[in-house]
């Protein structure tokens, strides 16, 4: 009987003494956090976008909560955007868990922050981050503890603008539209309403003939990016919606662009069938009436050290 009391109390000596060694132990640890790698994100006609990705440890057994992160970003020791993100994040313990937040920068204040920022090629950007981290219950550490990191990125010094021009509708030929109509076994009076239509009068009943023919209209416009800053840029590609009487007609891309200096051109070229055509375009054969809206973006290619990956160029759309 005393041997088994002895042997009871030894082990709860035990416990006690490895569950005081283990408080201890976790007592000393501290969560650890790295920001991996500061990219651009995106680019608009208005802004640059840039993702940090950031890693946190937590060295615990249990699970520690982020109650929020606070990012400062400084041009020319001018601070131009203070961030505060309080979306709740948890980290179970002995994990690391990777995130990312966005900065988004406008244009305009980074050229009013920056000296001769129209004549710059890039301009470095400083990022302090903040995390604030709340901590387990456990003896011996504080409630929370904050992380603080400082990192640099170099990005282009951009101004761009964006135009389209010289829209132009290429219609099918008398000859194209009568063998149409005989395919389609419609009544040849209906070549007169989709001629006229062609010519800008307007004809409801026209429209509706052009949906039974199978015939090809073509549209093409021109699409110059032009960067108004020093920056060097290169444009690799260009993808296009455009849309009429918020209608989305045709889309398209092209790889086929004369880039000179800090102007970047090219000719866009797309057909669409007259079996698809929409009553709501019936005012684009009105040449006086026609208002396209382009929405997309470029593929914009930067030197290594801005980035390595290529970047969107969203424009239509911010």
């Amino acid at each position: 009987m005393k041997r088994l009391l002895k042997l009871s109390v030894l082990l709860i000596a035990t416990a006690i003494f490895s569950s005081c060694f283990t408080v201890n132990g976790e007592a000393k640890k501290r969560p650890l956090a790295k920001i991996d790698k500061v990219s651009i994100d995106s680019v608009s006609l208005s802004s640059i976008t840039l993702k940090i990705d950031m890693s946190i440890n937590n060295p615990y057994i249990l699970s520690v909560d982020i109650n929020k992160a606070i990012m400062e970003t400084y041009v020319e020791n001018e601070r131009l955007v203070y961030t505060v993100n309080n979306s709740p994040l948890n980290i179970r313990g002995g994990e690391t868990m990777k995130t990312s937040f966005k900065v988004k920068l406008k244009w305009a204040e980074l050229d009013k922050a920056s000296t001769n920022y129209m004549d710059k090629d890039d301009l470095t950007v400083k990022i302090i981050t903040v995390v604030d981290i709340k901590l387990p219950d456990i003896p011996g550490l504080p409630e929370t503890v904050m992380l603080s990191y400082t990192t640099e990125k170099i990005i282009p010094a951009l101004k761009p603008e964006v135009s389209f021009k010289n829209f132009s509708l290429v219609f099918p030929t008398k000859e194209a539209v009568s063998k149409a109509l005989v395919k389609a076994r419609k009544s040849p009076l209906a070549l007169v309403r989709i001629l006229g239509l062609f010519a800008g009068k307007q004809n409801e009943e026209a429209a509706k003939d052009l949906t039974d023919l199978d015939l090809m209209i073509s549209l093409n416009f021109d699409v110059i990016i032009e960067n108004k800053s020093k920056g060097k840029v290169n444009i690799d590609s260009i993808h296009y919606n455009v849309k009429y009487n918020n209608i989305s007609f045709i889309s398209g891309q092209t790889d086929l662009l004369l880039n000179e200096g800090q102007i970047s051109k090219a000719r866009m070229g797309n057909d669409f069938n007259t079996r698809s055509f929409h009553k709501a375009l019936i005012s684009l054969f009105d040449e006086k009436k026609r208002d396209f809206k382009v929405e997309g973006y470029a593929i914009m290619i930067f030197p290594p050290e801005i980035s390595k990956e290529p970047v969107r160029l969203n424009f239509g759309k911010d």
